[in-house]
C-alpha cells in the first residue's frame, strides 16, 4: 500500500444530499405536473436523490464508488439529508450492500455542503490522522484517484482539488480557479470563485491555452486544516481575521470542547459519544458553510489551496438535460460503467428476465432491465434506458427517452399493480419518465411521452419533458464520437482542436508523434481519425509516417481501428504521389479521406459540418 498522508491508508466521503434547498423539493406522494419551464431540478423528476439515480440502469453511487475502489480505498462514508432513507436502504439492505460503506451520518437540517463533514471527520480518531477523499455525490468522471493522491502526498498538500476544464457556456454553474500548474498537472490555485457569469469567472492559462477550470467537487485533503489558525477575509467588507476555520463554521463551538479538539483529546468509543460530541459543535453559520462558496476562497487566500487538472471525463447530473446526455454517454463509453447482464447485440444490453417478444424491435444504442414487458410491434430507441417495472404496450414508441425504475415498498402501490403502462400507440420521445409513487388507481397506470391528455385514459402527471434542442442528434454524435487528432504539435493542431471543441466535439484526445500514434490506435478504437499525412516525419524509403501508421494500424483486416473513417491533411499538392498502388487503394476501400490544409472544401470554417457528412456516409 502507498504511503499516504498521515501513515495509513486514505478514505472516502461521498456528500449524498445534504446539500439540497427545500424550496426546489417535492414529497414523493406528490403530483409532478406539466411545466412550461425549460429546466425541472432533478430531483423533481422523481423523488429520488441524485446520488441513486440509475445511470444506464446502475446507480450513480455504485459507479463512483467502484471507479474510487480502484485507487486501492476501501473505506466508505456517506453524508445524508434529503431523502436519506432511500439512500439508507440501498447502501444497508439494496443493491448498494456489497459497496462496504461503513456509516452513513445523516444530518437531521440540511447544514450545507461543508459543516456535517467537518465534524464527523474531527471527531474520530481513526479518521482525523488520515487522507480523505471527498466527493459530492452527483458527479460522474474518469479521474485517476491513485494520481491524483499520489501527487497530493508529494507535494506535501494538505487541500487538494481536481480541476477540469468547461465551456463557457457552462461557467456559470461551477466555480472557477486560477490555477498555476508547477509540475505536470499538479499546481497552486491562487484563486477561487464560485458560481460566477463568465465574465465574473477565473481563467487560467495551460499550456498556453486560456481555459476556464472547474471545481470539480473531488476534494482531497488533510482534516487538521480545520484547526490551523489561518488569515479569513470577510466577504462583505474586506475585514480580515486571524482564526480557525472550524471557529468561522461554528461560531457557538463550545470552547472547552474547542480545545480538546485542538490537543487531540475527543475520542467517542461509540455512535452514542458521537452524537453527543458533534452537539457540541452548535450550528453552523449560515454564511459559512459551503466548500466552494466559503472554504476554497479563504483556502486560496492562505496560499493552502492545490489542484489537479483533470481533462478526461467529468459531469454531474444536476439538470434533467446533463442527466440524459449523461446515459448516452455511459452507453457509447465515455467512462467505465458495468452493466450488469449482457449485452445480447451490439450497444443492446438485456436482462434475462425481460419480457422481449422480438430483439429486432430494440434499435442500439438501449438498455433493458429485467420486470419489463414490451407488447408487439413496439420499437424501442435508438437511446432508450428502460428501468425495471414497465409495461410498453402494442404499437407503442419509446427514443431518446429514459424510463426510470419503479421504485417503494409494495405497499406503496395500489393491490394488484406490478408495471407502469405506457399505453397502446403512444410515443415517448426525449423525455425522462419518473417511477414516482401512484397518485391513484386511476393516474399511475397511464403514461404519456409529451405531458399532454391521454385519449385512451386520464390525464397524466407523471411525465418530463425534456428540453432537448432540435439538433440533439447531431449533439449526441458529437459528444459520443472518440476522436484521434495525429499531428505534430503546434499552431495548426491547437487551432484545429479549438474549432471543435467550440463546436461541441468533446471526446477528443490527441497525438503528437508517430510514436504516441501508434500506442494510443493499437489500444483504442475511434469513431474517427484526423491525421497529419505528411509532416509527421516520412521514413528513409519516402513513405510518409502517416501512411505507415494507417497501413499497420488501419489499413490491415484485423486492426483494432479497420475501416475507421479518417481524414488526412497533406499541404503536399499530390500526398498520395510516394505511396504504393495496393497501399492507396486500401486506403481509398477502407474510406480514408485524403484533403489539403489548403482546400477550401474543408477549410477550418467547415470542417465540424465534413467529420458529421464522413460519419453518416460510413
Amino acid at each position: 500500500m502507498r504511503a499516504y498522508l498521515g501513515g495509513t491508508s486514505p478514505y472516502a466521503v461521498l456528500i449524498e444530499g445534504g446539500f439540497s434547498r427545500r424550496d426546489n423539493l417535492l414529497s414523493r406522494k406528490d403530483p409532478l405536473l406539466p411545466t412550461a419551464r425549460n429546466t425541472v431540478s432533478l430531483v423533481n423528476t422523481n423523488g429520488r436523490p441524485k446520488s441513486c439515480l440509475d445511470i444506464a440502469t446502475v446507480p450513480n453511487a455504485r459507479i463512483l464508488i467502484e471507479s474510487i475502489k480502484l485507487a486501492g480505498i476501501s473505506d466508505f462514508f456517506v453524508t445524508t439529508h434529503y431523502l436519506h432513507d432511500q439512500i439508507e436502504e440501498y447502501f444497508r439492505r439494496g443493491e448498494g450492500y456489497d459497496l462496504g460503506v461503513k456509516e452513513l451520518w445523516n444530518e437531521k437540517i440540511a447544514l450545507g455542503t461543508a459543516p456535517g463533514t467537518v465534524m464527523n471527520l474531527l471527531v474520530r480518531p481513526n479518521l482525523r490522522g488520515r487522507t480523505a477523499v471527498i466527493c459530492a455525490g452527483d458527479i460522474i468522471s474518469d479521474v485517476d484517484y491513485a494520481s491524483v493522491l499520489a501527487q497530493h502526498t508529494a507535494a506535501g498538500s494538505t487541500f487538494t482539488i481536481v480541476l477540469n476544464p468547461v465551456p463557457e457556456t457552462e461557467v456559470s454553474r461551477f466555480g472557477t480557479a486560477a490555477f498555476r500548474p508547477t509540475e505536470g498537472t499538479f499546481g497552486r490555485i491562487t484563486e477561487f470563485r464560485e458560481k460566477k457569469a463568465p465574465r465574473e469567472a477565473l481563467q487560467s492559462i495551460v499550456d498556453q491555452k486560456k481555459q476556464f477550470l472547474n471545481n470539480s467537487s473531488i476534494y482531497v485533503l488533510d482534516p487538521e486544516i480545520f484547526l490551523r489558525p489561518l488569515t479569513i477575509i470577510d466577504q462583505e467588507n474586506g475585514e480580515t481575521h486571524h482564526t480557525r476555520l472550524i471557529q468561522r463554521m461554528f461560531p457557538n463551538i463550545d470552547p472547552q470542547f474547542l480545545r480538546e479538539l485542538i490537543d487531540g483529546k475527543v475520542a467517542p468509543r461509540s455512535q452514542e459519544e458521537a452524537t453527543a460530541c458533534l452537539k457540541r459543535f452548535g450550528h453552523p453559520a449560515p454564511d459559512f458553510n459551503d466548500f466552494g462558496t466559503h472554504l476554497l476562497p479563504q483556502l486560496a487566500s492562505n496560499r493552502l489551496l492545490n489542484g489537479v487538472l483533470h481533462n478526461g471525463y467529468w459531469t454531474d447530473i444536476g439538470t434533467p438535460e446533463s442527466y440524459w446526455f449523461a446515459n448516452w454517454h455511459a452507453l457509447a463509453g465515455r467512462f467505465k460503467v458495468q452493466i450488469p447482464f449482457p449485452e445480447v447485440s451490439p450497444g443492446i444490453w438485456v436482462h434475462p428476465e425481460a419480457d422481449i417478444p422480438d430483439l429486432r424491435a430494440i434499435k442500439p444504442p438501449a438498455v433493458i432491465a429485467g420486470g419489463v414487458r414490451l407488447g408487439n410491434m413496439v420499437e424501442i430507441g435508438p437511446r432508450a434506458v428502460i428501468g425495471s417495472g414497465w409495461d410498453i404496450r402494442k404499437g407503442a414508441k419509446v427514443t431518446d427517452s429514459i424510463l426510470l425504475q419503479r421504485y417503494g415498498s409494495d405497499s406503496d402501490y395500489p393491490p394488484g399493480t406490478k408495471y407502469q403502462v405506457i399505453h397502446p400507440g403512444s410515443l415517448v420521445h426525449r423525455s425522462i419518465i419518473a417511477g414516482i409513487l401512484p397518485l391513484s388507481v386511476q393516474t399511475f397506470k397511464t403514461v404519456w411521452g409529451d405531458g399532454a391528455p391521454n385519449p385512451q385514459g386520464p390525464r397524466c402527471h407523471t411525465t418530463v419533458p425534456l428540453y432537448i434542442p432540435q439538433d440533439s442528434d447531431t449533439a449526441i454524435r458529437k459528444q459520443t464520437t472518440r476522436l484521434l487528432l495525429a499531428d505534430k504539435p503546434g499552431h495548426f493542431l491547437d487551432k484545429v482542436e479549438k474549432l471543435l471543441r467550440n463546436n461541441g466535439w468533446q471526446w477528443l484526445e490527441a497525438a503528437t508523434t508517430p510514436a504516441s500514434a501508434a500506442e494510443k490506435m493499437d489500444a483504442n478504437k475511434y469513431d474517427l481519425i484526423i491525421m497529419d499525412f505528411s509532416e509527421l516525419h516520412a521514413d528513409p524509403e519516402g513513405m510518409p509516417e502517416g501512411a505507415i501508421l494507417l497501413r499497420t494500424y488501419r489499413c490491415h483486416s484485423q486492426a483494432r481501428n479497420s475501416g475507421t473513417p479518417t481524414l488526412f491533411w497533406s499541404r503536399q499538392p499530390n500526398p498520395l504521389a510516394n505511396i504504393d498502388g495496393m497501399t492507396i487503394a486500401r486506403m481509398t476501400e477502407s474510406g480514408v479521406v485524403v484533403r489539403s490544409k489548403n482546400n477550401p472544401e474543408v477549410a477550418l470554417g467547415r470542417l465540424s459540418d465534413f467529420l458529421l457528412k464522413l460519419l453518416k456516409e460510413q
